[in-house]
């Protein structure tokens, strides 16, 4: 079966600062709070204005998921994904100690721009806590 379920994508995190100056100037609204749905046409012009990195790798990715399909979400990349029609998902967190740096410097980027002394609700120091005590035990 290929009907399409959903459309993801995936802005690489050097990308995101970028991606917020882009959404503000085609007049999007910004922040944590903020609920931003682009559309496909809006999305391929994302990847385009984005560019590619020095491996020819689009900085925003898009996918298209279908039926059975898996979609693995890069450590560090912010994402988004739409359902095009009614459908029903698993997913899990996939944590690993060779992307510690990547959670860690994630967590950096969303603490940085909170503003209030908010908890640490993407749960990162446990995640940290958790890779540590498996490097540890390996």
């Amino acid at each position: 079966m290929t009907d399409l379920l959903a459309i993801w994508a995936f802005l690489n995190p050097a990308v995101v600062g970028r991606v917020h100056k882009w959404l503000r100037h085609k007049g999007f609204k910004t922040g944590l709070a903020a609920k931003i749905l682009l559309n496909f046409d809006d999305l391929q012009r994302l990847q385009r204005d984005m560019g590619v990195d020095s491996h020819g790798e689009p900085l925003v990715h898009i996918v298209r998921q279908c039926h059975g399909d898996i979609v693995h979400v890069p450590a560090g990349w912010m994402h988004m994904v739409q359902n095009v029609r009614a459908c029903i998902k698993m997913a899990w967190d996939m944590y690993t100690v060779d992307h510690l740096t990547d959670y860690v410097l994630s967590w950096q980027h969303v603490a940085s721009r909170l503003k209030s002394n908010r908890p640490d609700y993407m749960a990162v120091m446990g995640v940290v806590t958790t890779a540590l005590t498996e490097l540890m035990l390996d």
